[in-house]
């Protein structure tokens, strides 16, 4: 990890992470992410999104249905925004949102791919919010 932060250095380089939270990771999430190298906590659902961006440690980003607008409100009060590079003609390179360690928005990442109806059909069983502006099921 100290070798990742070194190379990034003044470079906005970061990535995501599903590593468990115990406290040698939260250490060195927090360590690279004071460095420059932005470490995104990775969540499953709202509630784990909320309990990640409550350690302060680093940004957030977590999955969200297929169809899901933004932005919206984690069960924590957290704004949540869809991914840009999902939502606009932004890419990752152009975007540049989660590279930014400071920032207070959850990044919300549209289930897609072979799996993303099954993503999808589990956080409406979670009764995720779907609609955006805030509301809540």
């Amino acid at each position: 990890m100290m070798a990742l932060i070194d190379a990034n250095y003044g470079r906005r380089g970061f990535t995501y992470t599903h590593k468990p939270l115990d406290a040698h990771n939260q250490i060195m999430i927090s360590e690279a992410n004071r460095a420059g190298f932005s470490v995104n906590i990775s969540a499953d659902n709202l509630d784990q999104a909320d309990a990640a961006a409550a350690l302060g440690i680093g940004p957030v980003c977590v999955v969200v249905p297929e169809n899901a607008k933004g932005p919206f409100r984690t069960p924590g009060g957290r704004q949540v925004v869809i991914c840009p590079a999902q939502t606009s003609h932004l890419t990752c390179e152009t975007c540049g949102l989660c590279a930014v360690a400071s920032r207070k928005s959850i990044v919300g990442f549209r289930a897609h791919g072979p799996s993303s109806k099954r993503v999808s059909l589990a956080a409406v069983q979670l009764e995720l919010p779907l609609w955006g502006r805030g509301e809540h099921a």
